[in-house]
């Protein structure tokens, strides 16, 4: 659960060594990684306190939009696919 105004980093890339991949000091594999992002596309189902809950679709090539809906289901036939 989170207040408003939190945030929490769900994928923060590392390198070989361990260290935070970042474009203020770019790697070779952050060079990789940043050209391929536009590959990776997320939907995000989450829901208030007081039950009222949004899809948030970004990335890969779509538009992102973020809609209204009545509840959060599982899992879909697409869920880690590439």
């Amino acid at each position: 659960m989170l207040s408003a105004g939190e945030s929490i980093d769900f994928f923060v890339p590392r390198d070989t060594d361990g260290s935070t991949l970042s474009f203020e000091k770019p790697t070779p594999l952050y060079s990789k990684m940043n050209k391929d992002r536009y590959r990776l596309g997320v939907e995000i189902c989450y829901c208030s306190t007081l039950g009222e809950c949004w899809i948030l679709r970004s990335g890969a090539n779509t538009d992102n939009s973020t809609v209204e809906t009545r509840t959060c289901h599982g899992p879909s036939a697409t869920t880690f696919q590439q």
